[in-house]
């Protein structure tokens, strides 16, 4: 044992001679009282070798009642309080308590070890925690309340399923680990668990799984349907369980059709509707593994269903389909349907793993978008939801034509990714479900983002912000018209104070003039600055401490007629008569730098007479050569790299 003198500044080691009335240990951290009586153990000259005793501020060693069965090596959790009082927690995870006369045994708070603190409140209530999490001890009624991510928070990280009743509460399913199972419920404030573990703050889940996969919040009665894994579906009353009587013991998809009949899609070959009343099922053909079931908002009792083969309109007679073979920009061989999101008045988005399709049930049409016809922002699409302003969102995972993963959008015209970024921005780009909650003034999605958890993103519906940008790219830049080629750039906004939060991007054709066109929705006003992508060219912000927005504004920006127009003046110029600057070319393999890697991606290509739409044509012409070469060689030689904040 060692003491410190806050006056002399010294340290003073105690005497380690085991000889009674040596201080050898301190129970624990909070080891003086409210009035300064410091405990410690001591070695005593009697049958036990320590002794727990407290010194007063005079100096004075008091040896009161000794907790029983206590040693130096039996507490686990100490603290002192009042006068001359303590709370202890030893091995077994009994809380014994001394009231300046005696020790009481308040219980065992959980069984097992591993207590990590005790503490008093005001009202005599104790509380612990440890392994396991933490619990209360009521003084009135001396029962423990315990407290558990199963009872208190969401439990998982792994969301398989999200779902939300007409009071806006939300219900998360997922895999919580051996033993938990179940699913949650959220009312923006409070977490009550549907588990296992909820020590009586819950409801029970009286299921032998781990996990529960699909939620559905049924607006006909109120009552939630819930698949744990392997365990058929039941319909959760607020009460109580009742079996649906369904035949399969998994489900992809639960939804219930404009005449309020319950449809689910199971895992091969099985899609079928319920019978309320005689609490049967019956069986609609369907082809390929399920992979999920949407509500059509127009026609009376039907509903759209995807697998990965079909995709399939249905009210149980009534079939439109379309499969693989369907779509000429698919093979049937190797390529797939993902999810649908059904439009009104028959159309629907499906998504594939070759871009996205828009459906017309009516004459069996499809318009296609892929990264060959549009700014789509990656080939495997996986539409999630359909929001009143007009957007379908998807996700983008696992596309091999992008190199940015998001949470996408279209609205019929533009396309918007919000890139994943874990800190601050969407967690993760693999996206099991997407539920819409509506506001006053927008709406909410609430979306399952893989091992991140739940992300919840804001959406307001303010007046559309258009922004027109002039810029330039070095290598497509020509003076003797002065004019470049045109290209497709990206450009994002990002708040003017760190972090530099994203708040939305767009994909737009740079024009010949050098003019771009867009419109960002949702835009507070405020600061922020322009950032411009473009897939050979060093990404280049907008001027120090960004450009103002105001609600509903038209911002005119034009980055090209002076070179302080980007931050750090991190451009070129390449034309005197107009006075033009333009992005840094060569930035091949968008590291932020140009340099030798980038030689040598181009170096490759030219030595293989490389031509069309690459990275490596540097200037535009769809040739890789000696010309692209000399432009990357030139900015590596000046050390050009990005300039940001």
């Amino acid at each position: 044992m060692v003491t410190f003198d806050s006056d002399t500044q010294l340290f003073t080691l105690l005497p380690q001679n085991q000889e009674p009335g040596e201080v050898i240990a301190l129970p624990g951290i909070e080891c003086t009282d409210d009035v300064n009586n410091l405990w410690a153990f001591r070695y005593t000259n009697s049958g036990n070798i320590y002794s727990l005793d407290y010194r007063t501020p005079a100096g004075n060693w008091i040896t009161p009642v000794q907790p029983p069965g206590n040693t130096e090596n039996d507490i686990w959790a100490f603290k002192a309080y009042g006068n001359g009082k303590a709370l202890l927690i030893d091995g077994n995870s009994n809380v014994l308590q001394f009231n300046g006369t005696s020790w009481q045994n308040l219980g065992i708070w959980r069984e097992g070890g591993f207590s990590y603190d005790v503490d008093i409140d005001a009202n005599g209530n104790i509380w612990v925690t440890g392994v396991g999490g933490a619990a209360k001890r009521d003084v009135q009624t001396g029962v423990w309340q315990r407290y558990r991510i199963s009872n208190t928070s969401q439990f998982t990280y792994w969301v398989e399923d999200i779902t939300m009743d007409n009071n806006g509460n939300v219900y998360m399913a997922g895999n919580a680990g051996t033993g938990v199972g179940g699913f949650q419920k959220f009312d923006g404030t409070k977490w009550t668990g549907y588990n296992e573990f909820t020590y009586g703050l819950g409801n029970p889940f009286p299921f032998p799984t781990d996990n529960a996969e699909v939620l559905y919040y049924r607006p006909s009665n109120n009552q939630i349907i819930v698949n744990p894994m392997f365990n058929n579906l039941h319909a959760w009353t607020g009460s109580s369980y009742t079996s649906l009587n369904y035949p399969n013991s998994r489900s992809e998809g639960v939804v219930e059709d404009s005449q309020n009949r319950l449809w689910s899609v199971g895992e091969y070959y099985n899609l079928s509707y319920y019978n309320d009343a005689l609490n049967n099922w019956t069986n609609v053909p369907f082809i390929g593994l399920g992979s999920n079931i949407e509500k059509d908002p127009t026609r009376p009792g039907t509903v759209w269903v995807c697998s990965g083969y079909q995709v399939l309109r249905t009210d149980g007679t009534y079939n439109f389909s379309k499969v693989t073979d369907d779509f000429s920009e698919l093979d049937p061989q190797s390529d797939y349907l993902n999810t649908v999101i059904p439009l009104e008045n028959g159309f629907a988005w499906v998504g594939t793993n070759q871009g996205l399709a828009k459906v017309n049930a009516n004459n069996g049409t499809y318009q296609f978008y892929s990264p060959s016809n549009s700014l789509i922002p990656g080939d495997n699409i996986s539409p999630l939801a359909l929001t009143r302003d007009g957007r379908v969102w998807f996700a983008n995972f696992q596309s091999t034509t992008t190199s940015t993963y998001g949470l996408c959008w279209f609205d019929g015209t533009n396309f918007g990714i919000i890139p994943q970024q874990q800190t601050g921005s969407l967690p993760h780009a693999q996206i099991y479900d997407i539920e819409v909650k509506n506001l006053q003034n927008g709406y909410e999605l609430w979306i399952s983002c893989a091992s991140r958890g739940v992300a919840v993103l804001t959406v307001d519906n303010l007046p559309v912000n258009t922004v027109n940008l002039t810029t330039f790219i070095e290598g497509f830049y020509n003076p003797s018209p002065n004019s470049q080629i045109s290209d497709t750039i990206n450009v994002y906004l990002r708040n003017a104070a760190s972090p530099y939060l994203l708040k939305d991007s767009a994909s737009v054709i740079m024009q010949t003039n050098g003019i771009s066109n867009m419109s960002f929705n949702g835009i507070q006003p405020g600061q922020y600055y322009i950032i411009v992508k473009h897939r050979n060219s060093i990404e280049t912000w907008s001027r120090s401490g960004g450009e103002n927005f105001t609600t509903g504004s038209t911002l005119n920006y034009n980055m090209s007629d002076q070179i302080t127009k980007a931050y750090g003046n991190n451009m070129r110029q390449v034309d005197t008569a107009p006075v033009r600057f333009a992005l840094y070319s060569g930035d091949v393999n968008q590291d932020g730098v140009v340099d030798i890697s980038d030689l040598g991606f181009t170096d490759n290509d030219a030595f293989n007479f490389a031509t069309g739409y690459l990275k490596t044509d540097v200037n535009g012409d769809n040739v890789i050569d000696v010309t692209d070469l000399g432009l990357i060689d030139n900015n590596a030689m000046s050390f050009i790299s990005l300039q940001r904040p």
